[in-house]
């Protein structure tokens, strides 16, 4: 890291060899002690109390954990990967478990939260085990407790997202849900998430194809 950007985290350039053993944050294993971990606390962020030096460093969890950009400290609460089970409901289709696995990750220096997902069919089916859907995309932090969400499916289906955050919860509404010409219509997306140490839940409503507005999916995941 240069002197300009150790400046911005209020702190002085150091090399890798003279900062000892890596923190772990949520599993992950950063070798900056950055004032974005100090930031995480002061927001209320139950993962910081679990930060320990006596993990053996990896290379690919280092690209995803170091030097963390403070303005992500109201989102921290996200970051992780979260595994579970959920529903899903529609007047369009027939009721459905899934399981499912989220990662949220901070990109090495970077002010936003990567994001992706995966679900597989879950319950009394033959084609459990089998892959349903995945997505992928950005959370943004915006001044004044907000936050942006860009989410992009295979469906043919992109979603833009503004949130607010309310301690560990963020709720997000759909501001343009855009789609290629071949794609389902789906007008409407609202994402609510909200998490409880390593415990995260979260309701999506949808008005697509004719339907209105209504919940579609429900879940609960834990923190690995």
């Amino acid at each position: 890291m240069s002197e300009a950007a150790s400046a911005a985290y209020g702190g002085v350039a150091k090399s890798r060899r003279g900062l000892g053993r890596p923190c772990v944050m949520n599993g992950v294993r950063s070798w900056g002690w950055s004032r974005a971990i100090v930031a995480m606390r002061a927001h209320g962020n139950p993962a910081c109390s679990r930060i320990r030096t006596d993990v053996a460093y990896t290379p690919l969890a280092r690209v995803f954990s170091m030097d963390i950009h403070p303005d992500i400290a109201p989102l921290s609460f996200l970051l992780g990967t979260w595994k579970g089970s959920g529903v899903g409901i529609y007047p369009t289709i027939d009721d459905f478990a899934y399981g499912e696995e989220v990662t949220f990750a901070a990109p090495p220096g970077k002010p936003f939260l990567h994001y992706s997902q995966k679900t597989w069919r879950e319950g009394e089916h033959p084609e459990a085990g089998m892959p349903l859907h995945t997505e992928c995309g950005y959370v943004r932090p915006v001044a004044g407790a907000g936050a942006e969400l860009v989410i992009a499916q295979p469906s043919g289906i992109v979603e833009v997202h503004m949130g607010a955050v309310d301690g560990t919860a963020v709720a997000f509404r759909s501001d343009v849900v855009a789609k290629t010409r071949t794609a389902k219509e789906v007008l409407s997306v609202d994402r609510k998430i909200t998490t409880d140490g390593d415990t995260l839940s979260y309701e999506l409503w949808m008005g697509a194809v004719g339907e209105p507005h209504q919940l579609h999916l429900s879940a609960v995941l834990t923190r690995r």
